[in-house]
């Protein structure tokens, strides 16, 4: 009255393809989570007033014009959150690409992320004082969800690995 092999690793399968789907689910919360904070604020009190979002596609008539490394940033956080979606879905070497390839692209997000002020010079040749500040919550809070994004999936790219 045992259990055959085959009906164990099935069992042991179907745990760990349910954990990692929740841990890809929650790394792609955790993304969009990054990808909404880029409505808070870019840069601290002292310098310039506005969002991420704001200073990416030029939303406000404010004399700067659409910055291409920030909306390139945003398009890699974005398509990171969503392959995050994928994860549990495969297995084996499937589930290892598509968990690279969300951490990569999520890594690389955060990263780009706090390299707002750096891009932000590069595109406005002429900045104004208050380039000394600090960067904003926005900036921070965004990169900070992206590295922990990068955790979960991560994690359940190497649960859904396992195989059969």
């Amino acid at each position: 009255m045992g259990y055959s092999y085959h009906r164990l690793s099935k069992e042991i399968y179907m745990k760990t393809r349910n954990v990692s789907k929740i841990l890809g689910l929650l790394a792609f919360v955790l993304g969009v989570i990054s990808v909404l904070l880029w409505f808070g604020p870019a840069f601290d009190s002292d310098g310039q007033p506005g969002s991420l979002f704001q200073f990416a596609f030029a939303i406000e008539d404010r004399g700067y014009e659409a910055n291409p490394y920030l909306i390139i940033a945003f398009a890699i956080l974005v398509l990171g959150s969503l392959s995050c979606l994928g994860i549990g879905s495969f297995k084996g070497k499937g589930a290892i690409t598509l968990g690279v390839i969300s951490v990569l692209l999520l890594l690389a997000g955060g990263v780009l992320t706090l390299l707002v002020k750096t891009f932000f010079m590069l595109n406005n040749p002429n900045p104004t004082p208050w380039t000394d500040g600090g960067l904003g919550t926005g900036t921070i809070c965004s990169a900070v969800f992206a590295f922990i994004g990068v955790i979960f999936a991560f994690l359940g790219s190497r649960s859904a690995s396992h195989k059969e």
